[in-house]
């Protein structure tokens, strides 16, 4: 979808990254292609997965009576379409 945007865009005459950061959602190939370079946000898939698996079977196991909150942290991976996201902001 982020790439659609991207084209959309350009197709506007607007520049990526001069007027308008594009960040898409997980990691593919295409997202590196050449005209792209898409800054993304690298959710933890596989610790989202252990933790709903765990969640899962306390709840058939009766394990756990209330329910619980869970933080994971993603990763962002800055390329082309985004400006640097790594500012002190005081």
């Amino acid at each position: 979808m982020a790439l659609g945007v991207i084209e959309a865009i350009k197709s506007l005459g607007l520049s990526v990254l001069d007027d308008v950061s594009v960040i898409g959602i997980d990691d593919s190939l295409t997202v590196s292609w050449s005209p792209y370079l898409l800054t993304i946000w690298r959710q933890p898939i596989e610790q989202m997965n252990e933790v709903t698996i765990d969640t899962l079977l306390n709840e058939v196991n009766c394990k756990r009576d209330v329910p619980q909150g869970v933080s994971l942290r993603g990763t962002i991976i800055e390329k082309d379409s985004s400006r640097n996201t790594n500012k002190n902001c005081n």
